[in-house]
């Protein structure tokens, strides 16, 4: 008979996979089938590269290929923070045990398709994405290796150059090991393994001590920086104790409302009691306006609207009168800007539904911003779009705005809108029931923002960019209404004729000297046998109208093919406002100002290029050129 427990209701620990180790008779959850198939499969592939592995490696290796193939497939991409974070970690820890067997190539991605017929009764929706999960921990795999080969080398290099030195080297050292890993990304314990074996075991303590000093200092920087600064937010000892606002925005811009409390903090903040403005969330931007009086004694803009706890703090400007706690006002919305800004909101649904019918179910929202300006959507994808894909996601969005489809609004439970359809994304977080904004049959999603009445008010829509954010997220700008896309486009039409016109003159221009230089060409014998004699030495004078540098250099080297002895180079000098260029080759005690190369030989060619609208004589030649005068 089993004893009660000393303390009720504790967590045992005791979840699916252990009891299936229990039921199978096995020690370990590793020892079951769900991993038997996988671990045989990494076992394989490492003995036909001729490499072998830790028991513990593997067991790593295939856990994490399991934790990563279902994050992917639930649209959690590899990136530089949170969740992604996690998920990219964890397959750099899989190419590291890789890397660190002596394989040298990417070889985790290869376990995907064991890991997906493993697990495709519970997790069925992994399996079409297959190909997807695989390119996409190829490319983190292969970053990995690539860091690898290039910077331990470099890692090594700097550790015996401090090793060198007699002061401080742990503390040196544990601040390389460091760098390397928070900035490079090198495994901590290669870069430790590395050190372990070139220092002492005291200094080895030392210099670990240092780096996971400097660690907990990047945490405590990471956390701080996480937090607002500047506001209300980060003042803790800062409390509002007053109601909720009543948020009036998505029906009306306009309403009437009485101040609830005025303060000063890194401000004028107001707060009242209802409020047609739209605080700032979501991705979308805070609503700005005007707070008056009916008297029109008090006047204050509004420049942003934030939310706290459900307060909405009003950041404003006071322009005329005095304002205090109790006041009635008028709050007055930028209707323009508002609208613009709902255009835009609205078109990053759509968005969403073209980047998922075009390039795959895959693509999730990773984060947004969207202002009376232009919208930006950041989205899963593991690779840059194709102007091909663009153009389609582009056609399909202006398809579905001329279709007028209209933009319904429900409040319901969190449970009734999964099951409607709605997408819900990233890191949101949701009450018991949430607003879903529908538009037609294309698109329905969890949403609080403010957006148009129908998909024809959002008038047309143009990508203007696409981009990486990190790894495996990528990111579109667009514009929307028809009047800032047709000045975009008579803008990129301007800018495209301008590139083209460009070309042309360039184009020209080179025909052109092509043109002229088969013609000097011809006469370069003929100016070679006029060549004037200086005191013993031989100088062809000549004069060329627009002439390139391009030109004059070929021509340089047709003189140095045609002359056995002598040089000729290229060269420019400035007098007054005139300017020359010269295939100039002087002997050193002749003329040393300009000289370009100086030769040992007596004999010289020099072809002095004049502007042809200015004689020889105005250059201070007198039709000769006067050995060290300087001229």
């Amino acid at each position: 008979m089993l004893e009660p427990l000393p303390a009720k209701n504790i967590d045992t620990g005791m979840g699916l996979e252990r009891l299936a180790a229990v039921v199978q008779g096995k020690k370990s959850n590793y020892e079951t089938d769900n991993f038997t198939a996988i671990l045989k499969v990494i076992k394989d592939s490492f003995k036909k590269q001729g490499a072998q592995a830790k028991e513990r490696d593997y067991r790593i290796i295939a856990d994490h290929m399991r934790a990563v193939v279902v994050g992917i497939s639930d649209g959690v991409m590899p990136s530089n923070e949170g969740r992604g974070y996690v998920m990219r970690r964890l397959i750099v820890d899989a190419a590291n045990i890789i890397f660190k067997a002596g394989i040298n190539q990417a070889l985790a991605y290869t376990f995907v398709p064991v890991v997906v017929e493993m697990l495709k009764t519970p997790y069925p929706e992994s399996a079409p994405k297959e190909k997807e999960i695989a390119a996409i921990i190829r490319r983190i795999e292969e970053s990995v290796f690539k860091l690898n080969k290039e910077k331990i080398p470099e890692f090594e290099q700097e550790i015996r150059l401090l090793l060198t030195q007699a002061t401080d080297v742990s503390i040196k050292l544990g601040k390389l090991l460091f760098l390397y890993h928070d900035t490079h990304g090198l495994p901590m314990d290669v870069t430790r393994a590395l050190v372990k074996g070139l220092v002492s075991a005291d200094v080895f303590d030392k210099v670990v001590m240092e780096e996971e000093r400097l660690m907990e200092e990047q945490k405590d920087r990471s956390r701080k920086g996480s937090k607002m600064t500047g506001e209300v937010y980060a003042n803790q000892d800062f409390s509002l104790n007053l109601p909720k606002t009543e948020f009036l925005g998505y029906s009306q811009t306009k309403a009437q409302a009485q101040i609830l409390k005025v303060f000063e903090n890194n401000g004028l903040k107001v707060i009242l009691d209802k409020t047609p403005f739209y605080a700032q969330g979501g991705g979308q931007v805070g609503d700005t306006g005007y707070l008056t009086t009916d008297d029109n004694k008090l006047k204050v803009r509004v420049e942003n609207t934030r939310k706290v706890n459900d307060i909405y703090i009003h950041d404003c400007v006071l322009e005329q009168g005095q304002i205090k706690d109790g006041c009635q006002i008028t709050a007055q919305v930028d209707e323009a800007r508002r609208k613009a800004i709902m255009r835009n909101h609205s078109c990053t649904h759509l968005l969403q539904a073209a980047l998922r019918d075009v390039l795959g179910g895959h693509v999730k929202q990773q984060g947004s911003e969207v202002d009376e300006n232009r919208l930006r959507f950041d989205f899963t994808h593991p690779s840059g779009l194709t102007f091909e894909e663009k153009k389609r996601i582009e056609e399909k969005v202006n398809a579905w705005i001329s279709q007028s489809d209209n933009v319904l609004t429900e409040v319901l439970s969190i449970e009734q809108a999964r099951q409607k359809g709605a997408l819900a994304f990233f890191a949101e977080k949701y009450g018991d029931t949430v607003r879903v904004v529908s538009m037609g049959k294309v698109s329905i999603e969890f949403c609080g923002g403010t957006h148009v009445g129908s998909t024809a008010d959002i008038e047309a829509v143009k990508i203007i960019a696409e981009g990486s954010v990190a790894q495996g997220i990528r990111r579109l700008e667009a514009l929307t209404g028809r009047q800032a896309v047709n000045e975009y486009l008579q803008k990129e039409g301007k800018a495209q004729q301008a590139m083209e016109q460009a070309a042309r003159l360039k184009q020209d221009e080179k025909q052109k000297q092509n043109a002229y230089f088969e013609d000097i060409k011809a006469s370069v014998e003929q100016m070679i046998n006029s060549a004037e004699d200086v005191k013993g030495v031989r100088v062809v004078v000549c004069s060329l109208k627009d002439v390139e540098i391009g030109l004059l250099r070929k021509l340089s080297d047709l003189f140095k093919q045609k002359v056995k002895s002598g040089i000729a180079n290229e060269a420019k000098k400035y007098l007054t406002s005139l300017v020359y260029s010269s295939f100039l080759a002087w002997p050193s005690n002749l003329w040393s100002p300009l000289l370009i190369k100086k030769s040992k030989s007596k004999a010289l060619l020099g072809c002095i290029v004049i502007p042809v609208n200015c004689a020889k004589e105005n250059l201070g030649l007198n039709g000769t050129i006067t050995p060290g005068s300087g001229n």
